[in-house]
């Protein structure tokens, strides 16, 4: 996993950009975070992710951000694997497309 660089994001938090790399025939097969509001009463937003991939002798990678508020995981299905992950963000509404 290496660093490629960090910004911040629309509220002024530090960001930092990750690379996870799999070896074939290793695949992501699970995703599990939190999301909560980052102020009192504001929209809900993905506050950690954590991936774990196929090859049980590794440890999963994350968590990457603050493990607080409400937590979810994505196990998936026997026989499909994870392609990709595609975060949006506009201003402070986020949400995640996993491909």
């Amino acid at each position: 996993m290496g660093r490629s660089g960090s910004h911040l994001d629309a509220v002024g938090f530090h960001l930092s950009k990750s690379t996870i790399e799999l070896k074939h025939p290793e695949f992501l097969e699970y995703v599990s975070g939190h999301y909560a509001p980052v102020v009192t009463g504001g929209p809900l937003v993905i506050r950690s992710l954590t991936f774990k991939s196929n090859n049980k002798s590794k440890q999963p990678f994350g968590p990457y951000g603050e493990e607080r508020g409400t937590p979810f995981s994505f196990r998936v299905p026997d026989g499909a694997k994870i392609l990709g992950f595609k975060p949006r963000s506009w201003g402070l509404r986020e949400e995640a497309t996993i491909i």
